[in-house]
């Protein structure tokens, strides 16, 4: 399971101690799905991982089967969080990769 936290959330913790916001956002996950055990956590931030401009198409291919994927990828428009375009983009780049 990966929890995301919000954009507000996430920037009033982000300063914080590592350890204690992930504790707390283990606390808000068990308060969604209850009765959920969670044997391991791992806290990830990006400041700037919300691209506000983005490029054209899913993925750039830098070199004979070496791509770029991620939320800097699709479109802005219509989607909510870049994590959506992170995933179309990385389908996009599966896609390029069974037909090579």
């Amino acid at each position: 399971m990966v929890g995301l936290a919000n954009p507000r959330w996430s920037a009033r913790r982000f300063d914080a101690d590592a350890s204690v916001t992930e504790a707390e956002l283990v606390v808000e996950l068990r308060e969604v799905v209850r009765g959920l055990s969670v044997s391991n956590s791992i806290l990830k931030r990006w400041r700037y991982a919300n691209a506000t401009h983005v490029l054209a198409g899913g993925f750039l291919e830098l070199a004979e089967r070496c791509w770029v994927a991620g939320d800097g990828f699709g479109s802005v428009a219509g989607e909510n969080n870049g994590v959506e375009r992170a995933v179309r983009s990385a389908l996009s780049v599966a896609a390029a990769i069974q037909v090579t």
